[in-house]
């Protein structure tokens, strides 16, 4: 990447969005969630997933965050 170029917007393929619409619906209201970037509550009444505690690697919560815009839910994020 060149400096003073913007990065570009990482764009989710169908089956990333398949995988996480698929995961949400697996777990039950209050659900509990933990991959190598964070530690996450599912509260499917308010279509939130809530980061309660980072992880090692913050490029796949973005990505994460991404997903869950085109799938109509929203990141809570209690690390920041």
């Amino acid at each position: 990447m060149t400096e003073g170029k913007a990065k570009a917007k990482w764009e989710p393929k169908q089956s990333d969005i398949d995988w996480q619409r698929n995961m949400l619906n697996m777990c039950s209201n209050g659900a509990i969630w933990g991959a190598s970037c964070g530690i996450y509550h599912v509260d499917k009444k308010n279509k939130v997933l809530r980061r309660t505690l980072g992880g090692t690697d913050e490029e796949t919560h973005e990505r994460i965050i991404i997903v869950l815009e085109e799938l109509g839910w929203t990141m809570g994020d209690e690390c920041k």
